[in-house]
């Protein structure tokens, strides 16, 4: 509707610019949507396992937050529920989310360790640390704590 609205109107006017960036704004938009969805149930997981779905991840946290995430895997491959498998990938989103808005740090090591009975997801930052305040009390932490189980 928006590029018809834009063909119909005069072409070299102010009218014709707007609706070509408002346009722009919802094609932005619509990405964006398609990307949360992609990120809050992720379908990957169930194509190319947890493992995959890690590496995914971790590429395109990079990209948003600019932190450098160095990856390292050990173990055989297992495969993992994928009830399990979103709750790792929920709690590796969070522990990141936290890096980037509060470690004040460049660097994350993402370390996922896995064998047939255990499955261990560690993140690691050198960043300010918290306040002894506060610790362990954000509801990030509580909700990774609770998906652990």
């Amino acid at each position: 509707m928006l590029s018809r609205a834009e063909r119909q109107a005069p072409a070299g006017s102010a009218l014709r610019t707007d609706v070509r960036e408002v346009a722009e704004i919802a094609q932005r938009m619509l990405e964006q949507v398609r990307s949360l969805a992609q990120t809050l149930h992720p379908s990957i997981l169930e194509a190319v396992g947890l493992e995959g779905t890690i590496e995914w991840y971790l590429s395109s946290a990079q990209r948003q937050t600019g932190i450098a995430v160095a990856y390292d895997r050990t173990g055989l491959p297992v495969p993992v529920d994928v009830t399990v498998g979103t709750h790792v990938y929920r709690i590796l989103q969070e522990a990141l989310k936290n890096v980037a808005r509060h470690a004040a740090s460049t660097q994350a090591w993402v370390r996922l360790t896995v064998t047939p009975a255990e499955l261990v997801l560690e993140i690691e930052d050198h960043g300010a640390g918290m306040p002894a305040a506060t610790q362990g009390r954000g509801l990030g932490l509580v909700t990774m704590r609770e998906r652990r189980r």
